[in-house]
């Protein structure tokens, strides 16, 4: 379960069909109403600790699930909450913890099969948002774009963490008479899997770079994982790695 952008909090409404039975829509309410209930209070304490530093967090979140015709719980997303005409807040990422947490409990939840196919929401915080059908969840372009931004934040920040090691590998190559008397700017590509893995890493520039000192680099990028991200085939980062020598 990836932390992601933003969900309605607004509810499907529960008609019945014109023969009088019950309509689809609200027969899969039931079955997720029932499911919540029976799990919440095993889902709660995956944020019991964020509650003490945000007392409003579970206001805020939505947890999107992608059932297949089975009733099988195939995907999730965990994503920010919003009530109808609540102004969009900064886009936050939502503790991976949270969501490998919720990912234990609620990919094990099985809903009756079905052949209906579309979308049901409980609102009572968190706000619970189902998607019936074949497909997997498919983001609209704006969610998209917010997905591809909060994605490359992340390995933004995984970087920033682990710059110490990319240090290394640059005095080193110092030490072996690199260029020791201007900057050095390095410019890496990463293509992201949707585990959060680094499926390939490759220097775009400089065209030519000391093989040791390339080989350093990249090995320090495709040992990082950044949790899981939210695009399904993952998320292609191109980032500039800028080295200075020390005074």
């Amino acid at each position: 379960m990836q932390a992601s952008s933003s969900a309605s909090s607004e509810p499907v409404s529960a008609a019945t069909n014109a023969s009088g039975t019950p309509d689809p829509a609200e027969v899969e309410r039931g079955a997720l109403q029932r499911l919540v209930d029976g799990g919440m209070e095993r889902l709660r304490p995956c944020y019991r600790r964020e509650l003490g530093q945000d007392p409003d967090l579970e206001q805020k979140m939505a947890i999107v699930l992608y059932v297949t015709p089975s009733g099988k719980v195939a995907d999730g997303a965990l994503r920010d909450a919003y009530d109808d005409g609540e102004p969009l807040r900064k886009a936050t990422l939502l503790n991976d913890k949270i969501g490998q947490c919720l990912d234990t409990e609620i990919m094990s939840w099985n809903f009756p099969a079905t052949s209906w196919e579309g979308e049901v929401q409980l609102t009572k915080p968190p706000v619970f948002i189902v998607r019936f059908g074949a497909k997997p969840i498919a983001l609209d372009s704006a969610e998209a774009d917010r997905a591809s931004l909060e994605n490359k934040e992340k390995v933004r920040q995984v970087i920033h963490a682990r710059y110490g090691e990319f240090g290394v590998c640059y005095e080193a190559f110092r030490s072996r008479g690199g260029a020791s008397d201007r900057k050095i700017k390095v410019k890496v590509q990463l293509v992201v899997g949707r585990e959060g893995l680094v499926t390939k890493a490759t220097v775009l520039e400089p065209a030519v770079l000391e093989p040791q000192f390339g080989d350093c680099l990249l090995g320090v990028l495709r040992s990082l994982s950044f949790g899981r991200l939210q695009s399904p085939g993952g998320t292609v980062v191109e980032y500039p790695l800028v080295f200075v020598p020390s005074r």
